[in-house]
């Protein structure tokens, strides 16, 4: 028998059951329209969960009571050369918490070893650097999330000693500061730009064509760049 791990590992990204960030701006109407893809999704991560919290062969039955756990939550797995490493459950339709995401204890990484996308760093020569996945998802394919603005040693490491060339930073607004600082850490190594999301609007807020206006009129910056945005702040 196929094992579950093996079938998750055949999927990519893209492929995944998933609803698209325009959920957080859909009416209750159109919602309930994509409530099949949730489900879907629901099914595939209580089985992912299971993957990733035992060492032998789940079958549906296995899994099938960890849905009430996800229900109404939009699930976005995190997949790293073809493997599940991690994933965030955000509540958008259900009653509970904000956020379901796994403890360390399930998924044996903390989140300062998770890069949402991580595949990209290995396929495009710009990237644009995000907080959340719900932003990288509005970005597109070539967006990473840090899952969070403390950006960790182990993921900038990951940033330099890609392929990438040029990283386009949309941390959001209330972030500037460590957008700021990852930039210094990233200047000596790649073309950066810090990008200043207007108001207290991010990536989703704005939508991709906004932010890539916003992208096309910010040049990239020098060290001495920085300087200057650090100090406008103070």
């Amino acid at each position: 028998m196929e094992t579950l791990q093996t079938k998750l590992s055949q999927k990519r990204r893209l492929n995944y059951p998933m609803l698209s960030p325009s959920i957080f701006q859909m009416g209750l109407n159109s919602l309930i329209k994509e409530h099949h893809k949730l489900q879907e999704a629901l099914e595939v991560t209580c089985r992912a969960v299971g993957s990733l919290s035992k060492n032998y062969q789940n079958t549906v039955s296995d899994m099938l009571p960890l849905r009430d756990l996800f229900l109404g939550y939009l699930i976005i797995p995190y997949y790293y050369k073809g493997t599940l490493r991690y994933y965030n459950a955000r509540n958008v339709i259900g009653q509970g918490p904000r956020y379901n995401n796994p403890n360390k204890d399930i998924t044996g990484l903390g989140k300062e070893f998770i890069i949402f996308n991580q595949d990209a760093l290995d396929m495009y020569s710009s990237i644009f650097i995000c907080e959340g996945a719900i932003n990288a998802l509005t970005m597109g394919d070539r967006a990473i999330a840090t899952m969070g603005k403390a950006i960790s040693a182990y993921q900038v490491n990951q940033l330099i000693k890609s392929p990438v060339n040029r990283f386009i930073l949309l941390l959001d607004p209330d972030a500037i500061k460590y957008s700021i600082n990852l930039a210094f850490k990233l200047v000596a190594y790649k073309k950066v730009k810090v990008i200043q999301l207007p108001g207290n609007k991010d990536c989703n807020d704005l939508g991709r064509k906004e932010v890539l206006k916003l992208i096309y009129n910010t040049r990239y910056q020098s060290y001495q760049d920085l300087v200057k945005l650090r100090n406008s702040l103070d």
